[in-house]
């Protein structure tokens, strides 16, 4: 929203702030019906000063009735807010559950997220100047590394 608003003046989004902020607060949301002002602060947005005027009906002599009345409403929103964004999440969770299975964390495995370092290795033989044949524990040979791949392991380790 914001670069729609400043499109190619990039210099002063900043003074457009106060506008988006207020469109946003503004706009109805399309599950709930309402907008985020109106769910927040329990009235719509004032924009001009004439709509702060609020006055009790003449015909309501207890005002504390009236203030019940507008309890009893918001409360009946609130519940209908939470009962459409509760069918809306269960809906698209749904939809998005067709796409995923238990399996599919596997098939889409990422290097970047796995262990950092493997080991610990012992060197079983220099190949070249700087590269090296590693062995693990139990004698089997893993490929050579370069050196600016060891890490050294302190003698109070213990692998997992």
């Amino acid at each position: 929203m914001i670069a729609t608003t400043v499109k190619h003046d990039h210099g002063g989004w900043a003074d457009n702030l106060a506008a988006i902020g207020c469109s946003i607060r503004t706009s109805r949301h399309e599950t709930t019906g309402y907008t985020p002002y109106f769910a927040k602060f329990k009235r719509e947005h004032k924009l001009l000063g004439s709509e702060f005027d609020h006055p009790i009906p003449a015909s309501d002599d207890n005002p504390d009735s009236t203030t019940r009345k507008r309890l009893v409403g918001f409360r009946k929103r609130y519940q209908n807010i939470a009962a459409k964004l509760k069918t809306a999440h269960e809906r698209d969770k749904r939809v998005y559950d067709l796409h995923k299975s238990l399996s599919d964390a596997i098939a889409n495995y990422s290097a970047k997220l796995g262990p950092k370092y493997v080991g610990p290795f012992v060197i079983s033989r220099k190949c070249k100047s700087w590269t090296y044949e590693l062995a693990d524990e139990h004698g089997n040979h893993k490929r050579i590394w370069h050196v600016h791949e060891f890490k050294p392991v302190h003698l109070d380790y213990e692998p997992p």
